[in-house]
């Protein structure tokens, strides 16, 4: 994460405090990914480079983001993994891509349920219906509980790179482990 990730994991631009727009440049930080990032990586070390070996994961704006790789780029990323997502941001645009998102994409989506801490209740519930909501909306375009869409909430989980640590293995073995639809994705 960067001072720019307002700027970089944000495909629309959003007034944060009433005054300025902010974020919205997110589309070139998705081409950077797939145009520069990924094909050095590819050229310098031995991958799989197909769709169904690349995966991207990125939690917060990290996880906005990614739901925008996974509608543009899901030639390129075959799995996405959203964790702790910014549903919110551009006053839930989000949601009205999910209406033509691609449905052949391996999508894992995680939020804990702590996100605004535990002293802020509405605040907790607030983000996580609007993951449960994005959860719903991909559920509609055909996506299959724990075929295609893994959903987890984490019981203890915070809206930091602790609480991100203690659930990354559940992502990999859903998109990467022998048997993917009821690999073992306890703590």
């Amino acid at each position: 994460n960067t001072p720019a990730r307002l700027y970089e994991y944000t495909w629309t631009p959003m007034n944060l405090d009433g005054e300025h727009m902010q974020g919205g440049h997110g589309k070139k930080y998705a081409r950077f990914l797939v145009r520069e990032l990924k094909q050095f990586i590819d050229k310098e070390y031995r991958t799989l480079s197909d769709r169904q070996n690349t995966a991207i994961m990125g939690s917060s704006l990290g996880g906005l983001i990614n739901f925008y790789v996974g509608r543009h780029y899901s030639d390129v990323f075959g799995k996405i993994a959203i964790m702790s997502p910014s549903f919110w941001w551009g006053n839930g645009i989000a949601y009205k891509h999910a209406q033509n998102y691609p449905q052949d994409l391996k999508i894992w989506m995680d939020i804990g349920i702590y996100e605004c801490g535990s002293h802020q209740p509405k605040a907790n519930e607030y983000i996580l219906r609007q993951t449960r909501m994005m959860r719903e909306a991909l559920l509609k375009q055909g996506y299959q509980e724990n075929i295609n869409l893994r959903y987890f909430e984490d019981p203890h989980g915070h809206h930091n790179e602790y609480s991100w640590g203690k659930r990354l293995h559940r992502p990999l073995l859903f998109f990467f482990g022998k048997d993917q639809k009821s690999a073992d994705l306890s703590p």
